[in-house]
């Protein structure tokens, strides 16, 4: 079910299922991945890297994959962060106080 959502691009409700189907077997590595990807998905990288590290650490059978997309998520985290920092240039101190 999970899978379908993600599909569907449906991160929220993506995440809800995997935790269900984790609720009733927490080594479901399967599920573990998906609630990761839709953790990273809403922008929770930390969060979605911590279980993507589980998964390798637990299950070499699903480590390609997990390391794939914690590849995937760094690589989109470094390019986010170099974007905010880029708009932060932009910003000059006297700006900030400057009344309006």
């Amino acid at each position: 079910m999970s899978a379908c959502h993600i599909k569907r691009e449906n991160w929220k409700r993506a995440q809800e299922t995997a935790e269900k189907a984790l609720a009733k077997n927490p080594k479901n590595y399967k599920a573990m991945f998906r609630r990761s990807k839709a953790i990273g998905e809403q922008g929770y990288f930390e969060r979605a890297e911590k279980i993507l590290e589980e998964i390798i650490k637990q299950s070499p059978a699903d480590a390609p994959a997990a390391t794939t997309e914690l590849k995937r998520l760094r690589a989109i985290d470094k390019e986010r962060e170099r974007a905010h920092n880029q708009k932060l240039k932009g910003i000059h101190i006297d700006d900030l106080y400057r009344p309006p």
